[in-house]
């Protein structure tokens, strides 16, 4: 899980970065506290003073930054299981001491916090539907410009071959046209028949057999915060 989604989809960076410190502390706090094997945020134990070290601030800047992520929704105090408590010293201890925090995230604050301050991208023709990573990876291959609609992926898939075939075979089509369409229009011209030239050229049954080029690998995007968990 990361936390920079693909797309202009709306995440914390989009309300807190006015405020570098912010931002910074929570994407932090949400990256230490990320429990991969329960795929949830655990609980924040270290203190203020930690958090102001690694970032080189005052004592106070972090710790104002903190205060002002919990009043505005991001972080939430935590409190200690129970115990028992048999001191009334132990008692002193633990009401003058810190609280733990947890982040919360875009999700979970969009629930309290949702008059109109979200980002809204623009829809997709798989918006509405599961989205199908092979929409997805063609939508990237063509630029941004080809609508790749469910009928467009079942006449693909019919050939028999894996979607990773058919993102190569896509990426090395696009890559020897000699002259690109201008517009979306005419990328989606292009793809229609792209798609029909592979569906003749490769159903499954038929005598003729793609052989894949050596150059055509998958390609993963690549994303500067690989590893890091998702906190929208």
């Amino acid at each position: 899980m990361k936390i920079l989604q693909r797309g202009f989809r709306c995440s914390p960076e989009k309300h807190l970065w006015r405020s570098g410190l912010k931002l910074a502390i929570y994407q932090r706090m949400a990256a230490v506290t990320w429990v991969k094997s329960r795929q949830a945020y655990g609980v924040y134990h270290s203190s203020i003073q930690n958090l102001a070290d690694y970032f080189g601030v005052l004592h106070q800047s972090a710790q104002r930054a903190v205060s002002e992520l919990i009043d505005e929704g991001w972080l939430r105090y935590v409190e200690p299981k129970q115990t028992c408590k048999t001191s009334a010293r132990r008692l002193r201890a633990d009401n003058n001491g810190h609280k733990d925090l947890q982040i919360v995230t875009h999700e979970e604050w969009t629930k309290h916090y949702t008059t109109g301050r979200c980002f809204l991208p623009d829809s997709m023709p798989w918006d509405t539907e599961r989205k199908d990573p092979l929409a997805l990876a063609l939508h990237r291959e063509s630029k941004g410009n080809v609508r790749w609609h469910p009928n467009l992926l079942t006449s693909l898939r019919k050939t028999g071959k894996t979607d990773a075939d058919i993102e190569c075979a896509y990426r090395e089509h696009v890559q020897a046209m000699t002259d690109e369409p201008r517009r979306a229009r005419g990328w989606q011209s292009n793809a229609y028949k792209w798609v029909a030239d592979f569906k003749n050229a490769h159903t499954a049954g038929t005598s003729h057999r793609w052989i894949q080029p050596a150059s055509c690998t998958r390609v993963e995007p690549v994303s500067c915060t690989e590893g890091v968990p998702n906190t929208t």
